[in-house]
C-alpha cells in the first residue's frame, strides 16, 4: 500500500492539476474551494471562493507572483459559510499561516481540506508585470516557472527577498501535497496524501499512473534539501548585513511598530499578527509574550515587506529575532 502517487501531466502540468482538483472536489466532497484564479479575460491572480467546479479552468496556483497571503481571506470565507466544507489550494507559507489561524480559531480539521503545492518562488509585482508583458501572456509565466521545477526555480536574485531566504518551499503538513520541486513536471508530479486512510478514501490510485517510486521521492527530497541549503546561506548573508539600529529584540520591535504609526500597512498585510496580538488585548497574554509568539510563528511570506512604503526589511528582522527565540520557545 502507498499514499504517494505519480500523476501524468502530458506536458501540461497546469491542466493536469485542474483535472485532479475537479476529481478531489467530488470525492471529499467539497461545497467550494478557495483558489488562486486568473480571470479568463485577463487580469491579476485573485483568491476567490469558487462554488462551481467550472472556475477551475481559471485556476493558476503556480503563477510566480503573490499579492497577498490568502490565509486570512480563507478564514473569512469559512466564517461566511459556517456549515460548509471548503477546500483551499495554497503555497507552503500560506499553509503555515493557515495552521496558526485554524489552531487559534479551533477550526475542526474536517471543515477545511488543505491542498499544498510546492513553490519555486515569486517575483515582486512590478517585475512580474514587466515579465508578463514581455511574454505576451500571463499564463506563460507559470509555464516558464514550471520548466525549471527540476532545478527549484531560476533567476533567484530577481525573486522577492522573502522568497530568496524562504527555508520551507515544499508543501508539508497538509491533507494533500502536490510535489513539483526536483521533478520533470512536464512528465509527472507527485500526489501525496497525509495518511493511507485518506489515500484509500479518495481513491488516489485511480487518479494516478501508479505508486511513486522511491527514486522520484528521493529526487524531490534531495532537490528540496539543496534549495533549502542555498536559501539558508542567502539568509545568513542577509541577516549579517542588516544595518545597525534595527530591532535586536521583540521589545525594540514593538517600539519600532509604535513609532511607525499610523501607516500599519505591514500589520494589515500580515496574516497572523492581529490574531496573535489580540490575545494581549484580551489580557490572555502580556503584550511582549504575545508578540514573541507572533515572531516565532511567522510564516516568512514577506507580505509585510511588500506592503511597506518605506522598504523596511521587517521580514528579515523578524527572522533574526525568531532565530534567537526559537530554541527557548521549543523548550517551553
Amino acid at each position: 500500500m502507498t499514499k504517494e502517487w505519480l500523476v501524468e501531466t502530458h506536458e501540461d502540468p497546469l491542466r493536469a492539476m485542474r483535472a485532479l482538483l475537479e476529481a478531489v472536489w467530488d470525492r471529499v466532497p467539497l461545497d467550494g474551494m478557495v483558489l488562486a484564479l486568473r480571470p479568463t479575460e485577463g487580469g491579476a491572480v485573485r483568491t476567490v471562493l469558487a462554488e462551481e467546479r467550472s472556475r477551475l479552468s481559471e485556476f493558476d496556483p503556480l503563477a510566480p507572483v503573490m499579492e497577498s497571503n490568502s490565509a486570512r481571506e480563507i478564514m473569512a470565507k469559512m466564517a461566511s459559510a459556517p456549515s460548509a466544507t471548503l477546500g483551499a489550494t495554497v503555497r507552503p507559507c500560506e499553509l503555515r499561516s493557515l495552521g496558526v489561524l485554524c489552531q487559534q480559531e479551533g477550526i475542526p480539521s474536517q471543515r477545511l481540506f488543505r491542498i499544498g503545492v510546492d513553490c519555486m518562488a515569486t517575483f515582486p509585482e512590478d517585475e512580474y508585470e514587466r515579465r508578463a508583458q514581455s511574454a505576451g501572456e500571463a499564463e506563460r509565466m507559470t509555464k516558464e516557472s514550471l520548466q525549471f521545477a527540476r532545478q527549484g526555480g531560476i533567476a533567484a536574485y530577481r525573486y522577492r527577498n522573502a522568497c530568496q531566504i524562504c527555508p520551507s518551499p515544499s508543501a508539508e503538513e497538509t491533507d494533500l501535497a502536490l510535489g513539483l520541486i526536483g521533478l520533470p513536471v512536464q512528465e509527472y508530479f507527485l500526489l501525496m496524501a497525509k495518511s493511507q486512510e485518506l489515500s484509500d478514501r479518495l481513491g488516489l490510485e485511480t487518479l494516478s499512473i501508479g505508486p511513486a517510486p522511491e527514486s522520484s521521492l528521493a529526487q524531490r527530497r534531495h532537490a528540496i534539501e539543496a534549495l533549502k541549503a542555498r536559501r539558508d546561506r542567502k539568509g545568513d548573508r542577509v541577516l549579517s548585513s542588516l544595518p545597525p539600529g534595527l530591532p535586536e529584540d521583540v521589545a525594540e520591535l514593538l517600539d519600532h511598530l509604535r513609532s511607525c504609526q499610523p501607516c500599519r500597512d505591514c500589520l494589515d498585510a500580515c496574516p497572523t499578527c492581529m490574531e496573535v496580538l489580540e490575545l494581549a488585548a484580551a489580557n490572555t497574554k502580556p503584550l511582549l509574550e504575545a508578540a514573541e509568539h507572533w515572531v516565532v510563528l511567522c510564516s516568512g511570506c514577506g507580505m509585510c515587506d511588500q506592503a511597506c512604503p518605506r522598504g523596511y526589511p521587517l521580514n528579515a528582522v523578524i527572522r533574526r529575532l525568531a532565530r534567537s527565540l526559537l530554541p527557548e520557545s521549543l523548550a517551553a
